[in-house]
């Protein structure tokens, strides 16, 4: 009993590691509708972060026009999943499945307002 103490739960590095792998986690695509603007989108996680893209695929064509609009680019495997397509996976050209840009809401211009007073 002297000397050395019991190790303290989560010190175990391999505990730690298993804790770091869970958070990198992909989830394949749900169809489900955006909130805000009622359109169907695909929701997933890709590597522990949130994606939400359009429906429809895109030709790659126009991934250079969605990228230059500021939105990401993911290909849905067939598994499924979401993959973000950084610089380097774009120019490896290895990832296969289709194509979708990242979800922004086409907002509905609002009704004019009207004048309660008038001069």
């Amino acid at each position: 009993m002297t000397g050395r103490r019991k190790p303290e739960k989560g010190r175990n590095p391999v505990d730690l590691e298993d804790r770091r792998t869970k958070h990198l986690v992909s989830t394949p695509a749900k169809l489900t509708t955006c909130p805000r603007c009622k359109t169907p989108v695909l929701v997933a996680l890709d590597e522990g972060l949130r994606a939400v893209v359009d429906l429809a695929a895109i030709p790659p064509a126009e991934e250079i026009r969605a990228l230059l609009s500021g939105r990401k680019t993911y290909t849905r495997l067939q598994c499924g999943e979401l993959v973000y397509r950084e610089p380097d996976r774009i120019r490896g050209g290895l990832l296969k499945g289709d194509l979708h840009q990242q979800h922004t809401c086409q907002r509905k211009t609002r009704p004019a307002q009207l004048e309660l007073w008038s001069n």
